[in-house]
């Protein structure tokens, strides 16, 4: 065989593979190195419910709290915290709102920074299901379709507020 047939053979053979390995995802692969079709971002999710822990201040305006203030400095462990309050049921969640609201009522309030709440100011701490449209979250905004309260308590004592039945209600 010549060099020039030779690199030729060669030539073709890096270039079919090529077009094959670019093809391969439309055979319905499984996502696997180093081929991946990403089917994380390609399938639909649904709409995702996400917890979340809200400060109410007197003037009725709400305030998203930081992971520091659910006790974890780190936003993950803090989400999966609040997962685990929520699964638990109404005592975990009561627990966890109280342990928020004791350390807001003991100088937590600094840590919502620029957002301009004082620690007077604040007077329940509330933990939320929130449904969204992933879509609708980007082309819209971040607003919620769907929002459900699920346990609520007092700042000053980390208690649950004498008007309101904590009752722990199933997620839609």
């Amino acid at each position: 065989m010549t060099p020039a047939r030779a690199g030729r053979l060669y030539a073709y053979g890096a270039g079919w593979g090529a077009l094959l390995a670019v093809l391969w995802p439309l055979c319905g692969s499984p996502d696997s190195f180093p081929l991946s079709n990403y089917p994380m971002f390609s399938r639909s999710r649904g709409q995702p419910v996400l917890n979340a822990v809200v400060a109410s201040a007197t003037s009725g305006r709400q305030y998203a709290l930081p992971s520091t203030l659910l006790g974890s400095d780190e936003v993950l462990q803090a989400k999966v915290l609040l997962d685990r309050a929520v699964a638990g049921g109404p005592a975990e969640m009561a627990r966890l709102c109280a342990e928020v609201a004791a350390r807001l009522a003991s100088g937590g309030a600094a840590a919502l920074g620029s957002a301009g709440a004082v620690a007077g100011e604040l007077r329940h701490v509330e933990i939320v299901a929130s449904r969204y449209d992933p879509v609708r979250y980007f082309t819209v905004g971040p607003e919620p379709i769907e929002r459900e309260p699920l346990w609520r308590c007092d700042v000053e004592a980390g208690t649950p507020p004498a008007s309101q039945g904590n009752e722990s209600r199933s997620r839609p």
